[in-house]
């Protein structure tokens, strides 16, 4: 099985709008929110490659006191179900996808990256 894995770095954002920052984080890239980013790209591909299957958080130690481990980004995993031959295009669909969303000022992404995985042991 092959993985896509988008990790999405936040840009300093204030208490009143850290929730927003990371639940519309969380809705755009599982598909809950227009722009849907799985739908989109599976769009323009003519065919459904991309499930999201996980998100998380990335916490990070900022100092000592209230607010100490803050949400400095995200991380979600998309298990990619097509051919070898479309996985370029699919991570350059995906990555004009994630372009569009870091100008929206209102979600404070500061950097975002694109891996790709692949299983190697089950058991």
């Amino acid at each position: 099985m092959k993985y896509l894995v988008v990790e999405v770095r936040f840009s300093v954002y204030t208490s009143k709008e850290g929730k927003n920052v990371q639940n519309d984080t969380r809705r755009y890239l599982m598909g809950l929110r227009d722009p849907k980013v799985p739908e989109k790209v599976n769009e323009v591909l003519g065919y459904p490659v991309l499930h999201p299957i996980s998100f998380s958080l990335i916490k990070e130690p900022v100092g000592k006191g209230a607010g100490y481990n803050i949400a400095r980004g995200a991380v979600v995993f998309y298990l990619y179900g097509g051919r070898d031959a479309m996985l370029d295009r699919t991570i350059r669909e995906l990555d004009s996808v994630l372009s569009s969303l870091k100008t929206k000022s209102h979600l404070k992404w500061r950097s975002y990256k694109i891996y790709t995985a692949e299983e190697v042991v089950e058991k």
